[in-house]
């Protein structure tokens, strides 16, 4: 499954028509642990799409990124912007979840929405 139908699924979780979806640029391309990392827009809104595999490493060295540590990594970005320290917004699925699951055939992704800032 191509980027853009994988996309597609993913933001109807939002509540996103997919019909929307405007694809700026792959963020972060060849890394080494796989996540698929972009900037969309949606009704001319800019976002961080993240797709995050559930084996992300060759090796076992590094910490598995299991859901509950997704998720306190959310909680962890919220911290910082209710602390006035500037942060992409993040946004919850229409089932008020932190991340929707997406399956592209081949591998099951986690899907993580950010509402984009400038800046570094």
């Amino acid at each position: 499954m191509d980027n853009i139908k994988l996309l597609q699924l993913a933001v109807k979780q939002y509540g996103y028509n997919p019909e929307d979806l405007v694809v700026e640029k792959e963020l972060q391309s060849n890394t080494w642990h796989g996540d698929l990392h972009l900037k969309i827009h949606l009704k001319e809104k800019s976002f961080s799409a993240r797709f995050i595999s559930h084996k992300r490493y060759e090796s076992n060295v590094f910490v598995k990124l299991t859901d509950e540590v997704l998720t306190e990594q959310i909680k962890y970005c919220n911290y910082l912007r209710e602390s006035g320290i500037p942060f992409m917004k993040h946004r919850s699925t229409v089932y008020n979840e932190p991340f929707t699951l997406v399956n592209d055939g081949e591998k099951e992704w986690r899907f993580i929405l950010f509402e984009w800032i400038e800046g570094e």
